[in-house]
């Protein structure tokens, strides 16, 4: 009864919608953690993926808005991020609003999809996460600028955040309606890159990655220039600079643990039974090959429950670490009772490997309670080997 009275008031707003519920839907090896449910809002396709586990009281769900979705179902390429997120009892949503470019007529209906994502029973808390890739942040920036107090932060891959950039004021204005010396004369109210007062007067926090080779969305016209006027305006930014890449789908990007750790540290503290912060890593950059080294990492406890050896909480390892002789777990002592909101400095030796020429490798560790899987943030360094036999 309460699902039809919720349909009957979006029918008199205007909002038409059809819901279809997957418990699981696959891309060949690259598999969903959530339950997808497809909406239509103001003629606009869009969908919600749930966690197949609520965490989070109702009201209080974190939650990522992803720009810009222009199919009907997510890309794999975001599967990555999205997954570890789900896994964490996060909400992840997009809608597809076309190529509007931040115009006028997008950000309503983007705001005609959060209205109904707040007045449907997802338990959304009321600020979201923008995630925005390459165009996606014409569209975001220009609606967080017109409801800032919606937004909790704002992530981004190559995000173009000036239309004089990209696409271009030629091809911007007739999406404005506008001839380019209209759009010229309005930048103030039209380009995302001149709306930042509104984000850094609300604390909005910003992280970035953006490649330094990037030729379709350029670094220093677009983040880089976010970044020097964000800090200006006393704005929370962070710039990360891939490089060598450019406007290209990679792990560089698309499996970042700093992207990952920024919109994980958005959710609200103290409510989920497991979760962790790393306050610091200690590991060299720079080894030879076969070399032993010590790694040491603190890890706060944020959930509520303590960590106790008993209980199977470990520390464990990830990506190219298994190259490294080391174990793949790293356990707490039988004497540890790690309670909430207190540190377990974790100390241990590793073993380079040798290979045949100079390289790098990315070697991760996150924590894990042995019946219950990983969580929390992840450890992430990149530890280059020297083979000085072939210098000599």
């Amino acid at each position: 009864m309460k699902r039809l009275w919720e349909m009957l008031v979006l029918a008199v707003l205007g909002v038409s919608l059809f819901i279809t519920s997957v418990v699981s839907i696959s891309y060949g090896k690259t598999y969903i953690e959530g339950d997808i449910t497809y909406v239509r809002v103001s003629d606009c396709n869009g969908y919600i993926l749930r966690p197949h586990t609520e965490l989070y009281p109702a009201g209080s769900h974190p939650w990522l808005w992803f720009a810009p979705e222009l199919g009907r179902s997510p890309h794999t390429n975001r599967m990555w991020l999205f997954n570890k997120l789900l896994l964490e009892g996060w909400t992840i949503a997009a809608v597809n609003i076309g190529e509007a470019r931040g115009n006028p007529e997008g950000r309503i209906k983007f705001t005609d999809f959060y209205n109904y994502l707040m007045n449907s029973d997802f338990g959304l808390q009321p600020k979201a996460n923008l995630f925005v890739q390459s165009r996606g942040g014409l569209m975001h920036y220009n609606w967080a600028a017109d409801h800032p107090k919606w937004v909790q932060s704002i992530g981004g891959i190559y995000p173009a955040v000036d239309l004089r950039s990209y696409p271009g004021l030629a091809k911007a204005a007739p999406v404005f309606k506008m001839t380019v010396e209209e759009l010229e004369a309005n930048l103030s109210d039209c380009n995302p890159i001149n709306r930042l007062a509104p984000l850094a007067a609300e604390n909005i926090s910003i992280l970035h990655l953006h490649g330094d080779s990037d030729k379709l969305v350029p670094l220093k016209e677009n983040s880089a220039a976010v970044k020097k006027r964000y800090d200006k305006l006393g704005g929370d930014m962070r710039l990360i600079v891939v490089s060598g890449k450019g406007h290209e789908v990679v792990p560089e990007f698309f499996e970042s643990a700093d992207l990952y750790n920024f919109f994980y540290s958005q959710a609200p503290v103290g409510m989920l039974e497991n979760a962790s912060n790393i306050t610091d890593c200690k590991i060299p950059s720079v080894v030879e090959g076969g070399a032993k080294f010590t790694v040491e990492i603190t890890i706060r406890n944020e959930g509520t429950q303590t960590w106790t050896f008993a209980d199977g909480y470990v520390l464990a390892t990830g990506d190219d670490s298994g190259l490294f002789t080391s174990s793949s777990q790293h356990y707490l002592t039988p004497q540890d009772s790690i309670t909430t909101g207190k540190s377990k400095t974790f100390r241990f030796q590793m073993t380079a490997p040798t290979p045949k020429d100079n390289r790098c490798y990315k070697i991760t560790w996150q924590m894990l309670k042995e019946d219950a899987g990983r969580f929390g943030e992840i450890v992430e360094e990149q530890v280059c080997i020297i083979d000085k036999s072939r210098s000599r």
